[in-house]
């Protein structure tokens, strides 16, 4: 439903106001009017009735249009004020224009009042709707002023001759140079040598033939920049096309990964440490998944057993193991001892077990399975073993050694007991002897 407009009439002449109303309605207007003819009336019609349309006699007793107009101008310029008059010259009407007046129409020609209004109304909404939008635009534009402020990142925009025409507070920061020092200068100076002409003219392509061709646009991207104080940096950088006054502009969204370049080298260079380590290791290190298959094999596990290490890979863990359980049943791998540590996630070590070769050979081992996981989760076992050939070899000297000494000293423990046996033999034949030495 048309919502009734409220329509101040400023006229002396009754029937004048009468015939407007009469030309409105066959315009097909919805209003209400109120009718006023002196300047305190006129006042009071603008604070309590609200009008959205204002018409005015040029000339009246006690008051006239064009005061009518300028306090108009000064309360409420919005409103569309239309001068109704049955004589005006040109020279005022030009003048009651400049002074903010919408439009005139003679009395004797009210036919074109309806068009008149109309017309007037939608400019006015027009204009509402301009007002409005610039006043999105400018409330948009504070907010992203606000957040381009705010930004921890270095933002910079680049107009179409590629100037800085933006510089953040964070780009400030990062780069050592103030606003002052770098808008309406060419971008290059940010970046490292020879680079930043190389870097200026790309930049000016992309603007010149559209950013619809530039193919970094929407990408993040690693460049060296360069600092006030000619020191050089790394960052990711992020470009977006934009428009400032109807002109393009290139935005650039720049985040320093100095440090996370120098944590990537530094876990990089750790991951390299700790391969040599595994792979000078003499003990042989196997990496099992939770089904039992080998995902690491170390170059001494490998020689121990007598394969590639390609060959070990994805293989399960039982194939190295006894080829079958005391009973002489072959063992599963689910069941194979060396699978504990994943399944119960405790460490298990054995001693004086058996490993088997590629060739079918067998040696002895020492090993310590240990269960690894992530974020609390088993992912598998980590299993360490050593060829204790040499030690067993070792300790069977070692006992044969031993049960040597031991006959040895039981053979001379038999010997002083006869030495001894011997001389009291000799001590009591010397008695003997004695006796039979003795006179008489």
């Amino acid at each position: 439903m048309e919502r009734e407009l409220h329509i101040l009439i400023l006229e002396d002449v009754a029937t004048d106001a009468e015939l407007v109303e009469r030309e409105l309605r066959k315009a097909g207007m919805v209003f209400s009017s109120r009718r006023v003819e002196t300047k305190e009336a006129f006042i009071k019609g603008l604070k309590d009735f609200a009008p959205g349309l204002i018409l005015a006699d040029y000339t009246l007793p006690m008051f006239d249009g064009l005061s009518a107009l300028a306090i108009v101008q000064e309360k409420c310029p919005d409103i569309p004020f239309i001068l109704v008059s049955g004589a005006i010259g040109e020279e005022l009407a030009i003048e009651a224009i400049k002074s903010g007046a919408t439009d005139y129409v003679l009395k004797q020609r009210l036919s074109r009042l309806g068009h008149t209004v109309h017309r007037a109304l939608r400019e006015v909404e027009e204009r509402a709707e301009r007002r409005r939008a610039e006043e999105a635009l400018k409330e948009s534009e504070e907010q992203l002023r606000t957040i381009v402020e705010a930004s921890l990142d270095a933002v910079i925009a680049v107009n179409d001759q590629g100037n800085i025409v933006l510089f953040n507070p964070a780009a400030e920061e990062l780069f050592l140079y103030s606003s002052e020092d770098v808008l309406n200068k060419p971008i290059k100076i940010l970046f490292r040598g020879n680079t930043g002409g190389a870097h200026q003219m790309r930049l000016e392509r992309f603007l010149s033939i559209g950013m619809g061709q530039c193919g970094h646009i929407g990408r993040r991207l690693e460049r060296i920049f360069r600092r006030k104080d000619h020191t050089l940096f790394e960052a990711e950088v992020a470009m977006a096309g934009g428009r400032r006054d109807d002109k393009r502009l290139i935005v650039v969204s720049i985040h320093d990964i100095t440090e996370r370049k120098q944590a990537e080298e530094a876990l990089e260079q750790l991951k390299r440490q700790n391969e040599l380590i595994l792979q000078s290791a003499g003990e042989g290190i196997l990496g099992l998944d939770l089904e039992g298959k080998q995902t690491f094999v170390n170059p001494a596990a490998a020689r121990m057993l007598g394969y590639k290490i390609e060959e070990l890979i994805g293989q399960p863990s039982h194939m190295m193991w006894h080829h079958s359980k005391p009973d002489g049943i072959p063992y599963p791998n689910e069941e194979c001892p060396i699978n504990a540590a994943y399944k119960d996630g405790t460490i298990h070590s054995r001693d004086n077990e058996v490993f088997w070769r590629k060739d079918g050979t067998s040696f002895p081992v020492r090993y310590t399975s240990t269960p690894i996981r992530e974020d609390d989760k088993l992912i598998g076992a980590v299993v360490i073993f050593h060829d204790i050939t040499e030690r067993k070899k070792m300790e069977k000297e070692l006992k044969e050694r031993v049960r040597e000494l031991e006959d040895f000293y039981k053979m001379g423990i038999g010997r002083e007991l006869k030495m001894i046996e011997l001389k009291e033999d000799i001590e009591s034949l010397k008695e003997e002897l004695g006796k039979y030495k003795k006179p008489g």
